[in-house]
């Protein structure tokens, strides 16, 4: 549903990626992501839930999405 409304939505300038802090992304999410760069579509990930880590988790968790 997701892929056919990105698909047929024109003139995307920009998509945010809302991934939840405490979980590692989802195949779900990785298989958006590379859908997004497929189409060289700019992206952003948009971090929730980031008042449940601690300091040090919330910045392994960010390396971590960089990665993706």
């Amino acid at each position: 549903m997701i892929e056919r409304f990105l698909h047929e939505a024109g003139g995307l300038r920009l998509i945010v990626v809302i991934l939840d802090a405490r979980r590692d992304p989802s195949e779900d999410d990785l298989r958006l992501i590379e859908w997004i760069e497929q189409r060289s579509v700019p992206y952003i990930f948009a971090v929730t839930k980031t008042d449940k880590l601690s300091r040090s988790e919330i910045e392994r968790r960010l390396t971590r999405f960089r990665r993706c």
